[in-house]
């Protein structure tokens, strides 16, 4: 099997990620070799899972969530239960303004591996922020301190912290 030309090791993507634009303009300069370098090798090798997941992470990096979703869904295609690529489908389909999508995303990642952090935080993080479930927010986010109780938002607070404070809040 072949892998896809070396390029620069980058961490995967799986939470929320925020670059100025100034940044984003040169991720955009720097990054159009490596897509074009990327989509010429997988015209030649399409059932290689790991170069769609770097096309799909690439496209991440530089919000074009449509393009990276179908990276993403094409690497899964090929290669179906690998948590992070899910968990990174899912902040595609919530960025892309598709909840219920990026719930189910977040869902098959925890049903591969019910421990992995990022998708309980991100499942809570969509039903907060989306689709306002406080609730099932909560539920989410107690699930992630059962696997980490010292777990912590973006931030840097406590998930803990986070439920307790959202628990005693009045509803809206």
């Amino acid at each position: 099997e072949q892998v896809p030309p070396p390029v620069e090791a980058t961490e995967a993507p799986s939470t929320e990620k925020d670059a100025g634009g100034d940044q984003k303009q040169n991720l955009a300069t720097m990054a159009d070799p490596h897509i074009r370098k990327l989509q010429a090798f997988l015209k030649e090798n399409p059932e290689n899972p790991q170069a769609w997941i770097e096309l799909g992470n690439a496209f991440f990096d530089l919000d074009r969530f449509g393009d990276a979703i179908n990276a993403y869904v094409k690497s899964l295609s090929i290669q179906p239960d690998n948590p992070h690529v899910l968990t990174d489908l899912g902040v595609m389909y919530r960025r892309n303004n598709e909840p219920e999508k990026a719930l189910e995303a977040f869902g098959r990642a925890i049903a591969v591996q019910p421990d992995f952090e990022t998708p309980w935080f991100n499942k809570g993080i969509v039903y907060m922020h989306d689709l306002n479930d406080i609730p099932k927010a909560i539920e989410a986010w107690e699930q992630l301190v059962k696997i980490n109780p010292a777990a912590r938002t973006n931030g840097g607070n406590r998930v803990s912290e986070l439920v307790e404070t959202l628990k005693t809040r009045p509803p809206n």
